[in-house]
């Protein structure tokens, strides 16, 4: 990938007990600029940003993995609010000053709900191939391609090609590792997580967000289209930014860019 992890303080597994009861599995990535808390998708963990981390070099960055993935427990149940009070309870156990929220798919979701919630605690919100209300064609598609998986997930499940689209733009190596933390997920996360996801409306929630936003999107994204993307971005009265020839993963296809679009914003709203 051209970037060493090691030489850039990750440590992947050190785990932080938390308020609400979990451990999570927390990246601690040194550096002066704004402190960045970047929150994964459904069924991956925080190694996901490895593409985007070099062009956000300087800054502190905080990479979780969200509960009942990774390497971070279980928990009893994933709803939004309870991912939301992990990553709440984490950013007032490192004492946090204005972190700015990066959140990709079920992080953008999580993110959004956080943000509506900690006002001006946050500095600032910034969205990869999210949406408001995830119900709808795609999301039941998804859901009636998980309802036939059995423990142990088989990798070679012809899900993952369209779950995991851009992954040709990434090693083979890092797609693989994002393969087998999925299926290292038991089923019964994977259900709880996508029935959640599947009654998500964030509309009053992304009214009450406070702070400024970014929306970045794909508009060959078969999960959440451009239309989720337009949406979320005239609900939180943000700026959007969608890009052509991208789908569901825009960190992995085109991390130049969206590293790009992070340092704007975080330079034009200190």
């Amino acid at each position: 990938m051209g970037f060493d992890l090691a030489s850039q303080g990750w440590r992947a597994n050190r785990r932080v007990s938390l308020a609400t009861g979990v451990s999570l599995s927390l990246a601690d990535l040194p550096g002066a600029g704004r402190p960045l808390v970047l929150l994964h998708g459904f069924t991956d963990h925080g190694i996901s940003y490895q593409p985007l981390l070099p062009g956000l070099s300087g800054h502190r960055l905080f990479i979780p993995d969200l509960r009942g993935h990774g390497a971070s427990d279980q928990g009893e149940s994933h709803r939004i609010a309870d991912f939301a009070d992990d990553i709440e309870s984490l950013i007032h156990r490192f004492a946090l000053d204005r972190p700015v929220l990066v959140g990709h798919s079920l992080g953008a979701i999580v993110a959004t709900d956080l943000a509506s919630r900690m006002g001006s605690s946050i500095g600032g919100l910034i969205t990869l191939a999210g949406t408001l209300r995830p119900n709808g064609p795609a999301t039941e598609h998804m859901q009636q391609a998980i309802s036939g998986f059995t423990d142990p997930i088989d990798p070679a499940d012809p899900f993952f090609a369209d779950w995991h689209a851009g992954a040709e733009k990434v090693s083979p190596a890092f797609h693989a590792s994002l393969v087998r933390a999925a299926c290292a997920m038991p089923f019964a996360v994977w259900q709880s997580v996508i029935a959640e996801v599947g009654r998500v409306d964030l509309t009053e929630c992304a009214a009450r967000v406070s702070v400024p936003a970014l929306v970045i999107g794909g508009t060959d994204d078969p999960i959440f289209g451009p239309a989720h993307h337009r949406a979320l971005a005239n609900a939180l009265r943000a700026e959007a930014h969608l890009l052509p020839d991208t789908s569901h993963n825009p960190h992995w296809q085109h991390p130049d860019i969206v590293a790009a679009l992070i340092r704007d914003f975080l330079a034009r709203h200190p």
